[in-house]
């Protein structure tokens, strides 16, 4: 196991002092220069994080991509927020451990376990066979399904085997499980854009680069509220299977593995996992949307 002394995260008082020009009325000798301070105080990044675990509590740097909302996004100080970013700190709190948040791009995001860079990875990362046989992962944490977006005016997609017959551009983010998936469903490499960003992807539909793009449906309904000037309607895959996020540590990290997965059922026995579904997705969590949160 991978354990570091902790690292403090940026989580302290950001502190500006302003020397507020002094009174233009004649002063007696020795009056004091005014003088103002203010403290403005940067908030946690997750309201489960707990700021009194002991000195000695092991710290993990966990990676995360923190261009994903809502999953995981910086807040205006620059601290990776988000759904995410909630799950992690409310497991840390539960286990333990102290956790000094890194981002890094999707692309190559999961090998920096096996570099030793980054000990947990929690960034919306879909759970296949091919990454399982790689990284060991928690129990799911998430359900979802591929959702794509295509704008309203757009008269010759209404489904996606429109858009396999019209040979229509797919933007999406580079590396991920849609790429893979769209590819299968019959949408040719050539009219495959891979972006560096989920948001860079929808650009490129905003701009026509292409005439769709294609996401986790969390994020997907998360881009079409926040950009109402651009109508779009929601597809889905034919016949498309739930998925599931999961957490990633280092191939046979059985002592991380499980305690992530501890601090999963602590936090959904308490109510926190709710909690924390509503914030970011203002409703509550579907019927069976966990399978092993269902005995």
């Amino acid at each position: 196991m991978l354990v570091r002394r902790p690292v403090r995260a940026f989580l302290g008082l950001a502190v500006s002092v302003m020397l507020l020009s002094a009174c233009q009325q004649p002063t007696k000798a020795g009056d004091a220069t005014a003088e103002a301070v203010e403290i403005q105080e940067i908030p946690k990044p997750s309201e489960y994080m707990d700021t009194n675990l002991p000195e000695n509590a092991p710290t993990y740097l966990v990676g995360t991509m923190g261009s994903y909302a809502p999953m995981e996004f910086r807040d205006e100080y620059g601290q990776s927020i988000g759904f995410d970013m909630d799950i992690i700190y409310a497991i840390a709190a539960r286990q333990k451990f102290h956790i000094n948040v890194l981002t890094h791009p999707w692309d190559g995001i999961l090998h920096t376990l096996n570099t030793g860079e980054r000990d947990i990875i929690i960034s919306s990362v879909n759970l296949t066979p091919e990454r399982e046989e790689v990284y060991q992962f928690s129990q799911p944490y998430f359900a979802l399904q591929d959702v794509l977006l295509v704008k309203t005016t757009n008269d010759k997609i209404h489904s996606f085997e429109d858009l396999v017959a019209n040979k229509s551009k797919v933007s999406t983010l580079k590396g991920s499980a849609q790429q893979t998936n769209i590819m299968q469903l019959g949408v040719t490499e050539n009219n495959v854009i891979p972006s560096d960003s989920q948001f860079i992807a929808l650009k490129a539909m905003f701009a026509d680069s292409s005439e769709a793009v294609i996401g986790d449906g969390p994020v997907m309904d998360y881009y079409a509220l926040s950009y109402p000037e651009v109508p779009t309607k929601r597809l889905t895959l034919p016949d498309a299977p739930t998925q599931y996020f999961g957490i990633a540590v280092k191939k046979g990290n059985y002592e991380l593995r499980d305690k992530l997965n501890a601090g999963l059922k602590q936090i959904h026995e308490e109510g926190i996992y709710d909690r924390i579904y509503f914030k970011w997705f203002h409703k509550p969590v579907p019927k069976d949307f966990l399978p092993w949160a269902n005995g």
